[in-house]
C-alpha cells in the first residue's frame, strides 16, 4: 500500500473509532448488551 492508501485507511479507522466513543457515551455494559440497534451501530463502525 501506498503512503497516501495508508492515510486514508487509517483516517477512516480513526473516525470509526470516534463515532464508536460517541455511541457508547454514557452507555453502561447492560445498557450495550440489551440493545441490539447499538450493537448494529457498533459492528456497522468496525466494518
Amino acid at each position: 500500500m501506498k503512503a497516501r492508501d495508508d492515510t486514508v485507511y487509517l483516517r477512516h479507522i480513526l473516525d470509526a473509532i470516534r463515532q464508536i466513543e460517541v455511541y457508547l457515551r454514557g452507555v453502561s455494559r447492560k445498557a450495550f448488551d440489551e440493545n441490539p440497534l447499538l450493537q448494529d451501530g457498533i459492528i456497522c463502525q468496525t466494518n
